[in-house]
């Protein structure tokens, strides 16, 4: 499977639960692995994750959970990183005015 962040961790935890044998690989690894490619849909990369398997299943290895210490730090650094995100979003139109200001003002 392609691992897709917080929207793949249930699933996982799920399969780990019942002992299921999984391989998760992170979709930009997948994607580079295909080339120039087109089209984008749910059928599609389907198709592109099960090639991934089938060309690389030598070289792939079982998936195995993280201690929950670890993943609890995971998920709280991405807390993190999503609010300095949208912080530094609400200040751009104040940086942006700023230095519209000085440059303008260099000019008078």
């Amino acid at each position: 499977m392609e691992h897709t962040g917080i929207y793949s961790n249930l699933l996982i935890e799920c399969l780990a639960g019942h002992k299921v044998t999984m391989y998760v690989v992170a979709g930009l690894e997948i994607k580079k692995s295909t080339g120039i490619s087109r089209g984008k849909n749910d059928k599609i990369d389907a198709q592109r994750i099960a090639d991934y398997g089938v060309r690389f299943a030598d070289k792939l290895k079982p998936y195995t959970l993280c201690d929950q210490t670890l993943t609890e730090l995971k998920v709280e650094y991405q807390k993190r990183s999503q609010l300095a995100r949208i912080k530094l979003n609400l200040h751009k139109p104040e940086m942006i005015i700023k230095n519209f200001k000085v440059k303008n003002s260099k000019k008078s």
